[in-house]
């Protein structure tokens, strides 16, 4: 099958242009930093006599990100409109998360002072400011550098655009999208959820040209599912263009581009009338595209330049042993879309979310015999297993029926049963020892991410456990039955606390100190794990006569995968932890670390996919 963007070659033929703009003496560079030695020889030549031929051919460089840098899933590498600037947030080795821009009159990319924390950057139309989310706040920062400006208040933000008359857009992970002035001020709904379709939320805004129109994802029931909507800032009518959840952006002359799995598409579309005036056609493969929140890492800009991650495709998740000295030991099971493992009480099996073809059930995988058994069939999908304490059922969360949490016998036999009902989003963490107490998320619309504890005892019955203006989750009962560890972004970032449980109001210690996810105890309850970037972190325990925590050690390092949910467990003997693995190769990781930058492509992609005139 014909491709429009091949994979990159090292291909010295290149015509040039006849006037021999300025945006090829800045380009330049970017040429000399991926070893195309030739090709700059041809482009100083052309630049000097100032003879070119007609057409300028499509030129495609890798772009490695800076040394020991990974990206996080959300985080697309974006181009400015002017096709000059590349924006990223990236998570140093040391787990501290920055925004960086890697121009392309520069051999370097340069992290920006004063965005600690930031995510899902985003440019204004005149290229000059990039908008970031951190602290959960909506913030924008010149590109050259300077103070960040807060805008307004952004929790569980989704992507975010900016129009010319200087309205910006963005998501959140509850919500519709919201509307803010760039000057700053109070965000105010502009979308609203349609519920008798199941909406999750609204997110991946992006401005179309007139600047009053509009596309974004809305998220569906099912996980991993959602379609792309056209909105408008003057109407509150929507009108779906595509049964894909990606999201999507316009390029001139007509076309709107997305991921579909790992193949970046391109669909003709009428900017104009505004309406779909082709069929879709395959632009690049292998794109790197993460399918639990929708997200393809692209970026396109008005002048001629396209970059994108690429990747083998999130299909290539290995499980893997991890000991404490960080050396790896695969399982046998094949590479798959894998989430949320969790090892069986007795440590002989694992309980699994595995994604095939955009719909998630819970396997069970078999240690000893390395075979996996499917547990859950339904279409509505079903996510995050959780081991009762006695290892006879599994605990999941489901969007069938109205969605809520279920529970199944391990061994298959039987009839998925019903726990609870919600329109929320619920997800199982934790039991009590004693199986008597099952400690839960639920996303609520108005206080945010929850914990809620569900007696098990005669008919199960929910409460709100902890329900603050923060957001808390991953919670973790201790082996003991006394503490509960969770994670909450009270301080303004993401950090792990402990309370004593189930009387939390009685007392709180924080643990983590710059940021810290998904706390695991050790069997014994003597060692509390949790995640902070690459680093798995634990602290040593001592809760007699009081509570107290140790000092803070690495055991290990990796690029392992991190998203919603906790992606690791612990075994029974407390000395290997199952990780999530990119690629099945000890040297994959689980985010992309290299762009290709593919230049003047819009003539390669109007042959490709033709428009009508």
């Amino acid at each position: 099958m014909k491709q429009a963007l091949r994979e990159p070659s090292l291909d010295t033929e290149l015509a040039l242009p006849r006037a021999a703009p300025s945006y090829w003496r800045q380009v330049l560079p970017w040429a000399l930093l991926s070893g195309v030695m030739t090709v700059a020889a041809v482009i100083i030549a052309a630049l000097h006599f100032g003879e070119t031929p007609e057409e300028l051919h499509t030129r495609r460089f890798f772009v490695s990100l800076p040394e020991k840098m990974s990206l996080e899933v959300l985080d697309v590498s974006v181009i400015s409109p002017d096709g000059l600037h590349i924006a990223f947030t990236g998570v140093s080795a040391e787990g501290k998360q920055l925004l960086w821009l890697h121009s392309l009159d520069s051999l370097t990319a340069r992290s920006l002072s004063g965005t600690d924390g930031a995510e899902l950057a985003f440019w204004s139309p005149d290229s000059r400011f990039i908008g970031f989310f951190a602290d959960q706040k909506l913030k924008k920062i010149r590109h050259s550098g300077g103070p960040a400006q807060t805008l307004c208040d952004a929790p569980l933000a989704r992507g975010g655009t900016w129009n010319r008359d200087g309205v910006i857009l963005f998501g959140t992970r509850r919500d519709g999208l919201y509307r803010v002035s760039e000057a700053g001020g109070t965000a105010t709904l502009l979308t609203t959820l349609d519920k008798s379709h199941g909406e999750l939320d609204h997110r991946w805004p992006y401005f179309l040209p007139d600047g009053r129109h509009f596309l974004y994802v809305a998220e569906g029931p099912q996980a991993g599912q959602g379609d792309v909507y056209l909105g408008s800032l003057e109407s509150k009518n929507v009108k779906q263009l595509l049964s894909d959840y990606s999201n999507t952006v316009y390029v001139p002359p007509g076309y709107l581009l997305f991921v579909r799995k790992d193949t970046l598409m391109a669909q003709p579309f009428d900017a104009k009338n505004l309406q779909m005036t082709g069929q879709a056609a395959p632009v690049a493969e292998q794109v790197y595209y993460d399918a639990a929140y929708g997200v393809g890492h692209f970026s396109a800009s008005e002048d001629k330049v396209l970059v994108y991650h690429q990747g083998l495709g999130v299909e290539q998740r290995q499980l893997v042993w991890v000991d404490r000295e960080g050396q790896e030991e695969p399982l046998a099971a094949e590479p798959g879309l894998y989430f949320d493992p969790r090892i069986s009480p007795d440590g002989s099996r694992v309980a699994i979310t595995i994604d095939d073809s955009g719909n998630r059930d819970v396997w069970i995988y078999d240690l000893a015999r390395e075979t996996p058994t499917r547990l859950t069939f339904d279409p509505a999908g079903d996510e995050q297993p959780l081991w009762t304490p006695d290892g006879l059922r599994v605990v999941f969360r489901s969007g069938r029926e109205g969605g809520g949490l279920f529970w199944k016998a391990a061994d298959g036999t039987g009839q998925v049963e019903r726990l609870t009902t919600s329109a929320n989003i619920q997800r199982p963490y934790s039991f009590s020892p004693d199986g008597k107490r099952l400690v839960f998320l639920e996303d609520n619309p108005e206080t945010g991410f929850d914990l809620h504890v569900l007696s098990m005892e005669g008919e199960p019955s929910a409460q709100p456990l902890l329900q603050t203006q923060f957001s808390e989750g991953r919670s973790a009962i201790s082996p003991d039955g006394r503490w509960m560890a969770y994670r909450s972004n009270e301080s303004g970032q993401d950090e792990v606390y402990v309370r004593p449980f189930p009387k939390v109001e009685e007392g709180k210690w924080q643990i983590s100190s710059e940021g810290g996810i998904s706390p695991v105890w050790s069997p014994k309850g003597r060692e509390l794990f949790y995640r902070n970037g690459e680093a798995m972190i634990v602290v040593r325990i001592q809760s007699e006569p009081t509570f107290t925590a140790g000092s803070r050690e690495v055991l290990f390092r990796g690029r392992y995968f991190i998203g919603p949910g906790r992606h690791y467990d612990i075994s029974p003997d407390g000395q290997r932890f199952l990780m999530i693995k990119e690629g099945g190769q000890t040297e994959d990781t689980s985010a992309p670390t290299q762009l290709i930058i593919v230049l003047n492509w819009f003539e390669e992609l109007k042959r490709l996919v033709p428009t009508e005139e």
